[in-house]
């Protein structure tokens, strides 16, 4: 997510990213930074070229490709704005990342045009969201997930849905 918020050229070239910076706004020490780095290399997301004084430049893999339609192979996008991106990171929970994310990239989704009324507010059942989650995730670790601290949605949890009320302020199409 960081990647994209330092202007990638239109292949997904970010140049002379200084780790540090890096770190720092992630909220994580550079031995934790290097690591996540190797990974992303090895499931295919980035690529990546050593520069000089602690920099590195990056390709976002396959970034050409968000912007076309899905019927040109596109894997599409979401709109986010950079307070959007420091709520995200700033979560603890792995599950409760993927259930924002998952559940504003449906918002985003359902949000075509600009010109429309904005619909910001999705209600699921919680056999719905296990199903984007591993199999280890019943409704009591769904519950826990849901209880992270975070201002990205308004949360209604109900006996058997949950309805998620996203935050005007993180409405990135504005």
């Amino acid at each position: 997510i960081y990647l994209h918020f330092q202007a990638p050229d239109i292949r997904g070239i970010v140049k002379n990213v200084y780790l540090k910076d890096m770190a720092a706004a992630i909220d994580c020490d550079m031995r934790t930074l290097n690591k996540n780095i190797e990974l992303l290399v090895e499931y295919g997301y980035i690529s990546t070229t050593s520069t000089t004084c602690g920099t590195k430049n990056f390709l976002i893999d396959k970034y050409e490709d968000y912007f076309k339609t899905a019927e040109e192979g596109g894997r599409g996008y979401i709109v986010m704005n950079k307070e959007l991106m420091e709520e995200l990171l700033s979560l603890n929970n792995i599950l409760a990342l993927r259930l924002f994310i998952r559940n504003l990239v449906e918002i985003d989704s359902l949000n075509k045009s600009k010109d429309d009324a904005p619909i910001n507010v999705i209600t699921k059942s919680y056999e719905e969201i296990r199903r984007n989650l591993p199999g280890y995730c019943k409704k009591n670790i769904i519950l826990k997930a849901l209880n992270s601290k975070c201002d990205i949605f308004f949360i209604k949890k109900e006996e058997d849905r949950v309805t998620f009320s996203l935050n005007e302020e993180y409405i990135g199409k504005r």
